[in-house]
């Protein structure tokens, strides 16, 4: 396939999708890299978490065919995101996309939780009392920031110092 930009002057280069829109080797790339290292992050977590069992004394990791499934669901799950996301930056697809952010969000809760269940009651009873008082600094530590960006915000807008805008490339969040 011919380049664009040298048959059609003023015409980018680069993958067009469905909508058109051309597409950047460097974005091409990062989501390449993004899509391949979150699938195989995804993909290890949830082996791990398949894997994982309860032992007399401890836990211990006996790998097996459900290792291999979870690691396929996990690998594909985190493809499947950033190909959404990829999708979301052509169409208005953000609903979706908050969506699956939302719940990948709860997966990961999900997920730093799943080991709870090998605790026995009274180490339960410690360790909802650890997460919930870190839960409680991380929370006020947040609305902390928060504070502080919106007092700067204000005192550049005193100054008189206008935000740069974001170029076309990227979203306002």
């Amino acid at each position: 396939m011919p380049d664009t930009a040298k048959t059609n002057p003023g015409v980018a280069s680069g993958s067009v999708e469905e909508t058109g829109v051309p597409r950047s080797k460097n974005e091409r790339d990062f989501l390449r890299i993004a899509s391949i290292s979150t699938a195989l992050a995804f993909g290890t977590v949830l082996g791990s978490m398949a894997s994982l069992h309860k032992d007399a004394s401890a836990f211990s990791f006996q790998f097996s065919g459900k290792t291999l499934v979870a690691f396929g669901i996990g690998a594909a799950v985190g493809f499947l995101y950033w190909k959404l996301v990829s999708l979301s930056a052509m169409h208005s697809a953000s609903r979706l996309l908050r969506l699956s952010s939302s719940l990948l969000l709860l997966g990961a809760v999900g997920v730093f939780l799943y080991p709870l269940r090998f605790l026995s009651a009274e180490k339960l009873a410690e360790v909802w009392q650890g997460l919930g008082a870190d839960a409680v600094v991380l929370s006020v530590l947040g609305v902390i920031l928060w504070r502080i960006k919106r007092f700067l915000d204000r005192d550049s807008a005193r100054a008189g110092i206008v935000p740069k805008k974001p170029s076309t490339n990227q979203r306002r969040s």
